[in-house]
């Protein structure tokens, strides 16, 4: 009886090829809905809004009151402005500007990583710019949300470059090397003219690469917790409209 042999070498190297394929294959995000990124235009709108009929918001009286970062006020435990200072805007041109930069990439990369992950990157980005700008300048009064965009951008460029297949191709022109020339042009912006915080957007960039280190497209769609954080947020709006309103009546009884 004869037996005949089949070489089974190339089949298996086909299968190993098919799985490994297949493994590396997982499908791009589905966005979610942009809520924190909605809500913090309308939270930074309204300060301006606020700060403006409280007298100005370019008088520095106004910029310490509402919670603008000093190194004097933040020594004697002032640590609140390290995110107050984040919702303040110095002029209509610095409102439109750091508004038109959250939107374009807060919205993308809240839809990829969820809201609560994407708070998470916007928050820890503005304490870190913070905090790297009021230890570093003591003689200068610092505002905006540019180190919390600084801080976007640097989870970007992490998830980017960590997760490409996970990224809508849409998408991926602002995701990995693609946003590396936006923070050289800024940067050499920051070195350029004078009254931009550079330490700041260093800071926030710090801050929001690191966060984005342990974290990887995906939304979470459970309702219950949809639901805790659109209250957090609901909370958080709350809270924020209550500070400068009281920071509006301060500003009427001054004049």
């Amino acid at each position: 009886m004869l037996e005949q042999t089949v070489d089974m070498a190339p089949l298996r190297a086909a299968l190993e090829t098919e799985s490994a394929t297949v493994a590396r294959s997982v499908p791009a995000v589905v966005p979610g809905k942009p809520v924190l990124t909605v809500t913090l235009l309308v939270i930074n709108i309204l300060v301006f809004l606020l700060m403006t009929l409280a007298g100005g918001n370019t008088r520095p009286t106004v910029l310490i009151v509402a919670g603008a970062l000093n190194w004097p006020c933040f020594r004697q435990g002032d640590y609140a402005a390290a995110v107050t200072a984040t919702f303040i805007h110095v002029g209509l041109i610095h409102l439109l500007f750091n508004m038109s930069a959250l939107w374009v990439m807060g919205k993308p990369l809240e839809g990829l990583i969820g809201t609560v992950r994407f708070a998470l990157v916007y928050f820890v980005s503005a304490i870190s710019g913070s905090l790297m700008s009021v230890c570093l300048h003591h003689h200068v009064m610092s505002a905006g949300a540019s180190g919390a965009i600084f801080g976007i951008g640097g989870a970007m460029l992490v998830i980017g470059l960590r997760h490409p297949d996970r990224i809508p191709p849409r998408a991926m022109k602002l995701f990995g090397k693609s946003s590396v020339p936006f923070f050289v042009l800024n940067l050499a912006l920051g070195l350029a003219i004078p009254g931009i915080d550079i330490l700041a957007h260093l800071g926030g960039i710090l801050g929001g690469a690191a966060c984005a280190c342990g974290m990887a497209p995906h939304v979470d769609r459970k309702w219950a917790r949809r639901l805790v954080t659109l209250g957090a947020v609901l909370m958080t709006l709350a809270a924020f409209c209550c500070h400068f309103i009281a920071l509006l009546v301060i500003g009427l009884r001054m004049h």
